[in-house]
């Protein structure tokens, strides 16, 4: 999905830094629990830092111990890794590697090695597989696989009239061969009258200098988390659509079937 050599243009790292923890969101507090199969080794609180406390704990049943400590500790997420298991997982995993594929393809079999793992206890458990924004890895290949050679993705997230984030992909034997962002379509100075504006003048940059768009999402940074953060990805589309907060410029013909399908109103 995305080439080995894919090529890095004008990456904005602020923009790039508020997609990456919005669709990549890290638990907020962890802990973490490291043991030999029959003692606790060292235990860390991601907020409090050591926890002698817990060393304690008994860590034979690592699945019960993971609840537990969920339960009374309330941290996000508590980790239970058997210290030869981790040590066991790392070296596997780095001789999964091959440089001449997807860099992708190796942290999807790495995230999947690591769901594998009994004795690397995560709770509360997590999906499958690797997931980006609650969507999971195979949807995406999918998605993606639309976009025809040489067409790009085109992505502008905008706080009131300025823009939050924003990404671009371009599509190469079907393959991500080109990210980049609003930096390498826009002056430094540019300032447009309102965000819509903004978005069309941006469509017509990709168009000139990186490839003709094959879909363009456009929306307030509400809208995106919303869109996120909802379940039903296909609904919430269509009622930010219809509430114009976002907008699709070009879009595929299919897609507009399948939000005209919700009877949510479309914006004129």
């Amino acid at each position: 999905m995305i080439d080995p050599d894919v090529r890095i243009l004008d990456l904005d790292p602020r923009q790039f830094q508020r997609l990456w923890d919005v669709l990549f969101p890290a638990p907020g507090r962890r802990l973490i629990l490291i043991h030999d199969g029959s003692r606790v080794v060292k235990a860390f609180d991601t907020s409090r830092g050591l926890r002698p406390d817990l060393l304690t704990c008994d860590p034979s049943d690592p699945q019960a111990l993971a609840a537990r400590l969920y339960g009374s500790d309330r941290p996000d997420q508590v980790l239970v890794l058997h210290l030869e298991a981790l040590a066991e997982f790392y070296t596997t995993t780095h001789l999964l590697y091959d440089c001449d594929e997807d860099g992708d393809v190796y942290l999807q079999r790495e995230r999947l090695a690591l769901d594998d793992e009994p004795e690397l206890v995560r709770y509360p458990p997590e999906p499958r597989g690797l997931r980006l924004a609650g969507l999971a890895y195979e949807q995406w290949e999918k998605m993606l696989a639309l976009v025809p050679h040489g067409r790009t993705v085109v992505l502008g997230v905008f706080e009131q009239d300025a823009i939050w984030a924003s990404l671009i992909l371009r599509m190469g034997g079907g393959q991500i061969d080109l990210i980049s962002s609003s930096d390498a379509v826009l002056p430094i100075d540019y300032r447009a009258a309102d965000w819509h504006a903004a978005g069309r003048y941006m469509i017509e940059q990709v168009t000139e200098r990186i490839g003709q768009p094959f879909i363009g999402v456009f929306c307030t940074r509400a809208a995106f988390l919303a869109l996120v953060a909802a379940p039903d990805k296909l609904s919430q589309l269509a009622a930010c659509h219809g509430q114009s907060s976002l907008w699709l410029d070009p879009c595929p013909p299919g897609l507009l079937q399948l939000i005209a399908g919700t009877q949510v109103p479309q914006r004129g």
